[in-house]
């Protein structure tokens, strides 16, 4: 819903004229910033609730309780974190299909062209995923900040 109605507000705005390549770009962006913001925030809440074992001692089961819940609330938070990220590769996904779409438009063999211009990006996106995501994933380097 936040996807397509970003992109129902920003065509209303009239912004971007009809053309749908600038369209997707000013979705991107700003779907982009509007989740950087709530990332931001919902980050900070998350960590609030979620505390530090080490800080302080619980010695009543009404702190341990709470302290749970903290827990199972922040951990909430970060599946909607990590929902409001995939919320930003669409839009993305989006503004890069109609530039592939309006790059091929113009050419004599437009099926050529999107074959070409998917196996380029392909080519330059794989290996930055297979050095830096892939190893943060397999090896849980996200934990320790590093691989």
């Amino acid at each position: 819903c936040f996807f397509f109605g970003s992109q129902w507000f920003v065509a209303m705005t009239g912004v971007c004229g009809i053309d749908e390549t600038q369209l997707q770009v000013a979705v991107a962006m700003s779907v982009s910033v509007v989740s950087f913001a709530w990332i931001f925030l919902l980050d900070k809440v998350a960590d609030a609730l979620q505390g530090n074992d080490e800080d302080e001692e619980v010695t009543a089961d009404v702190h341990l309780q709470a302290r749970m819940r903290g827990k199972i609330v922040g951990r909430f938070i970060r599946r909607v974190i990590s929902a409001i990220g995939i919320i930003v590769g669409f839009a993305w996904e989006h503004c890069f299909d109609a530039a592939v779409d309006a790059v091929a438009s113009v050419s004599s063999n437009p099926l050529l062209v999107q074959t070409i211009l998917a196996l380029f990006c392909a080519a330059l996106i794989c290996p930055a995923w297979a050095s830096f995501i892939l190893p943060m994933v397999h090896q849980k380097g996200w934990r320790f900040g590093f691989v």
